[in-house]
């Protein structure tokens, strides 16, 4: 889809050709629902749907499903009318699944709904339930219909071209969520459907609860949703630009993401996992975009293997693939993975996923710059921690030393003089000798507060041989020299 999408963005508006393409994408969107609900259809046979629950404003959930059918409901002069009689209510519902329940039952509603008919959403709470009523005026539904609209492979007038699985993949939900639903249909052409979900969580199993942390909440499955880096902005900031790494076995789907991305990045693609890897280990890029299923190697071995090394475990990666289950994303994201995408993708949504990933890089080594130089602030994940903590330690132990040199910390590290400044160079943005300069300058205010060294004695026992250099330097960091540091701080 994302090759049709780029047509209908080049495209001049309302010429033949746009035209053409608007039914090509529109029908190409109701074959990957379909499929989509085949799936869906599949897992609920076979009972591999699990709920995977957290609390969720329900009124939210419900309007932000309402705003995907706006241009539709203007064009047949519908309103959606939202009615909540209660305040801030929060249901324990699996979002994705009840976001499909809604898009499809408001979808219904508008397909069966009759011309500048308002469609109704009311919402009521009782003591120990939520009742959620969706009220089409339009087609009604016979009563005999109505026993079996629920059924698989079902078809009355109600949903006549439908597959007759979306209603029967509804109710599963519902009962998923230890809810009910019902639907009822009068005369007067007024149609609802019911939906009955308990307060609560008391009534979910342990593994139907998922609690998300603070770490989770910062995800990038959810940054997407709270920033956009502007292109110009974020192509601005540097002169030279990134490096992408994309790993892909389907020609067609590789060769594509080169032509979306060349223009904005430098690019190198590679044609399996095992190239991705030995590549990765060479090039060191900027962030690497992952298929899932790829023959021999696949992208969450490939992911395992990048993020657990050394030299690599600081660049971001996106996996990109055609599986969309929860155990899928949460498998990917165990290992490492900032970022997951499914297929057919947007390239506009993926262009502005790679920015974000990259616009978070660049903060966190601005935090790596903050005075204190804490490690602990910084926590992409683990092994960097590891490096980061290990490198402070050897570096504050030769201080002293003004000949200490990049290939004694490195031979220290157990790494070769190569990966230790690319590494310190992707995490903190320093070269390796800023860096160690750095850390001696800090440790020099860190004395020079104390008030009980001379600053000659500080200098030196920082492992700075020149004053003049020494003071240069302090400046250039504190914007203060060290007398006015010193004085400074002698006065408070």
């Amino acid at each position: 889809m994302a090759p049709l999408e780029n047509l209908l963005e080049k495209d001049t508006k309302g010429s033949w050709i746009n035209k053409q393409h608007q039914v090509i994408h529109k029908n190409t969107d109701l074959l990957l629902k379909l499929v989509n609900q085949i799936l869906d259809f599949r897992k609920i046979e076979r009972g591999k749907m699990n709920l995977k629950s957290s609390k969720i404003n329900i009124d939210s959930l419900i309007k932000n499903c309402v705003n995907q059918f706006e241009i539709i409901t203007q064009e047949k002069g519908i309103k959606i009318v939202l009615i909540n009689t209660t305040s801030d209510l929060d249901l324990w519902v699996d979002m994705n699944k009840m976001e499909k329940v809604f898009m499809n039952l408001i979808s219904n509603a508008i397909k069966y709904s009759d011309q500048r008919k308002d469609i109704i959403i009311k919402i009521e709470k009782s003591s120990n339930d939520v009742y959620i009523e969706i009220v089409n005026f339009g087609i009604n539904i016979k009563s005999k219909d109505l026993k079996n609209i629920f059924e698989r492979f079902y078809q009355s007038k109600y949903n006549e071209g439908g597959s007759g699985i979306g209603l029967s993949i509804v109710k599963s939900i519902i009962n998923l969520h230890h809810g009910e639903i019902s639907a009822k249909s009068k005369s007067n052409k007024e149609t609802k459907f019911i939906i009955k979900l308990p307060l609560g969580n008391t009534h979910l199993t342990k593994d139907e609860v998922i609690m998300i942390s603070e770490e989770l909440k910062d995800s990038p499955d959810k940054k997407m949703e709270f920033e956009l880096i502007d292109e110009e902005s974020a192509v601005e900031k540097s002169k030279a630009k990134d490096t992408l790494l994309i790993i892909e076995d389907n020609d067609d789907i590789r060769n594509y993401l080169v032509d979306s991305l060349k223009n904005e990045f430098n690019v190198v693609d590679v044609e399996n996992g095992q190239l991705g890897i030995e590549k990765a280990d060479i090039l060191i890029p900027s962030l690497i975009i992952c298929d899932i299923m790829m023959d021999g190697i696949d992208g969450i071995e490939v992911c395992r293997r990048l993020k657990s090394n050394i030299d690599t475990s600081h660049v971001p990666i996106i996996l990109l693939t055609a599986k969309n289950t929860d155990e899928d994303k949460i498998s990917g994201y165990l290992q490492g993975a900032d970022d997951y995408i499914t297929k057919p993708f947007n390239t506009s949504l993926l262009k502005s996923r790679i920015r974000n990933l990259l616009e978070q890089r660049k903060r966190l080594k601005e935090k790596l710059n903050l005075p204190n130089m804490e490690p602990k602030a910084y926590s992409p994940t683990s092994i960097d921690e590891e490096f980061m903590t290990k490198t402070m330690l050897v570096v504050e132990k030769n201080i002293s030393n003004n000949l200490l040199s990049i290939e004694d910390i490195a031979k220290e590290m157990g790494m070769s003089q190569t990966q230790f400044y690319r590494k310190i160079k992707n995490l903190t943005g320093y070269s390796a000798s800023q860096f160690i300069r750095v850390v001696r300058l800090k440790r020099a205010a860190q004395m020079l507060s104390t008030k009980k060294f001379k600053i000659s004695e500080v200098l030196y026992e920082v492992g700075f041989s020149s004053p003049s250099y020494f003071t240069k330097c302090f400046k250039k960091l504190f914007g203060i020299s060290p007398t006015a540091f010193l004085n400074k701080n002698t006065e408070v």
